[in-house]
């Protein structure tokens, strides 16, 4: 997995239960290597308001306060904006502040967008920082032969967090952590005890898991994954990846030619951000605006593509605007069985509008 992401040969991992326990592992790690213990106060680390909320959670079971964290502005795809990190790097070091790490993010949960990867990596190589890349849903788009462009430059990353549940076709739980240099995950976690001084991984050969994370009794979680690229072989899972991305693509270019309906966030890494907007110009009450009339609307369609077993569209937010999100990385999902689902969610989009207008008539 490491050889997949262009790590060099020093690297390492461990496989956990999932994103959060691998984003925890890392800010422990990257604690370690790049701050003393009496810096830890005033560190800082970089992320922004779509970094997946377990980054956050494990900063602070790390011993750090959330007013350590700095949420740096996004561009108009949700990207990290490499202009603002660097100036809120410069004003936190003018502050006495000792900024550590950044968490960028391949494949964000809301839209699949990737930060600029190469742009990250060339300001923490410049301000010496750990440089962490959550790719718990995109980094499988490592193993696409069409798409792995995608994330060009995370093989710069000092750290990966990757899930085979998610986007590599496995069960629950099937994480993964990597790190550029696995001597730093041995250096945070590893444990010296009378009744494990035969397995000393440090003057030895041998691979002990727990001196490189938090458990020491633990399941053989890599096994399915294993016996999933045995059986398939990379061409079929890069086949299988690659159909996931060319479905959001093809639902991007449907709701596009539909009448009424909005894309917040384009096709990226098999995710579409998209809303239906009632052709209407005024909302059917007092004291609602539009957009919020538009979100009552697209709510109510999640809830009844839900309700009648046609889909499950839930909603998300960007930008403040209430949106719905599809995935479509199911390797069964065929393109009429999407192209009907879409179809579907246009009628009811015009049922519930149609029925909003009259309950307001009717209330008048």
């Amino acid at each position: 997995m490491a050889e997949q992401a262009g790590l060099p040969s020093s690297s390492g991992g461990i496989f956990v239960s999932g994103g959060s326990v691998a984003n925890l592992t890392t800010v422990v790690t990257a604690r370690d290597a790049k701050l003393q213990f009496e810096q830890r106060p005033k560190a800082v680390i970089y992320m922004s308001e779509q970094t997946h909320s377990s980054m956050a959670k494990g900063i602070v079971v790390a011993g750090f306060h959330r007013n350590q964290i700095r949420r740096v502005q996004c561009d108009s795809n949700y990207r990290i904006k490499p202009l603002s990190l660097r100036q809120q790097i410069e004003s936190d070091r003018k502050n006495g502040l000792i900024p550590f790490m950044i968490a960028a993010t391949c494949g964000l949960t809301n839209t699949g967008g990737v930060d600029d990867l190469n742009a990250l990596a060339d300001i923490a190589e410049s301000e010496n920082l750990w440089l962490h890349v959550d790719g718990a849903y995109g980094a499988s788009i490592l193993l696409s032969k069409t798409h792995k462009h995608c994330a060009d430059g995370i093989s710069r990353a000092d750290s990966l967090t990757w899930d085979a549940h998610k986007w590599l076709f496995q069960v629950y739980d099937c994480g993964l952590i990597l790190v550029r240099d696995k001597r730093n995950l041995i250096e945070s976690f590893e444990t010296g005890a009378s009744y494990i001084r035969d397995a000393d991984e440090a003057s030895s050969e041998k691979v002990n898991f727990w001196n490189r994370g938090i458990e020491m009794s633990r399941p053989a979680r890599g096994m399915k994954l294993w016996f999933t690229l045995q059986r398939l072989g990379l061409d079929k899972v890069s086949d299988m990846i690659d159909h996931g991305v060319d479905l959001a693509e093809f639902a991007e270019l449907v709701f596009r030619g539909f009448e009424n309906w909005e894309i917040l966030s384009p096709a990226q890494l098999g995710i579409l951000n998209f809303r239906y907007v009632p052709p209407i110009s005024q909302p059917p009450g007092e004291g609602v605006d539009f957009d919020q009339f538009c979100d009552k609307v697209n709510a109510e369609i999640s809830r009844l593509a839900v309700e009648r077993n046609i889909a499950a569209p839930l909603t998300t937010r960007i930008t403040k605007v209430l949106n719905l999100r599809m995935c479509t990385v199911s390797p069964q999902l065929s393109r009429d069985q999407l192209f009907e689902v879409m179809q579907s969610l246009d009628c009811i989009a015009k049922e519930v509008s149609a029925s909003f207008v009259k309950k307001r008539i009717l209330k008048i």
